[in-house]
């Protein structure tokens, strides 16, 4: 049996050589991150409005809009998403145009 075999958490099957490596950190942890990031300051937002608004559907509105933004930040300061994803949205070479006007994307990006 050769060697190509045998690196089995590697190299599975010869047909699979060519499939594009799971990356756990752009996949998984990142996100992760971000997501932790949104909770603490949604839960922070909506505490703080409800306290300031009486009626929780404000307070609720506003936690959820700030919720998209930071968590779309989030992505983008930890280098979850490449230039090639973001173009894949929907008006996605407008998206990555404000990025880059904004400089919300790092210098040099690691994808």
């Amino acid at each position: 049996m050769s060697r190509k075999y045998r690196e089995f958490p590697y190299n599975l099957h010869p047909a699979l050589s060519n499939v594009n490596v799971l990356h756990i950190d752009n996949t998984f942890v990142k996100p992760l991150i971000a997501a932790l990031i949104m909770g603490v300051v949604t839960y922070l937002v909506h505490f703080i409005f409800d306290l300031l608004i009486e009626g929780r559907f404000t307070a609720t509105f506003i936690a959820i809009l700030f919720a998209v933004i930071v968590y779309a930040l989030a992505l983008l300061k930890l280098v979850t998403l490449s230039n090639d994803d973001i173009r894949a949205l929907p008006q996605g070479d407008k998206i990555l145009h404000i990025c880059k006007k904004f400089h919300l994307l790092p210098k040099y990006r690691m994808l």
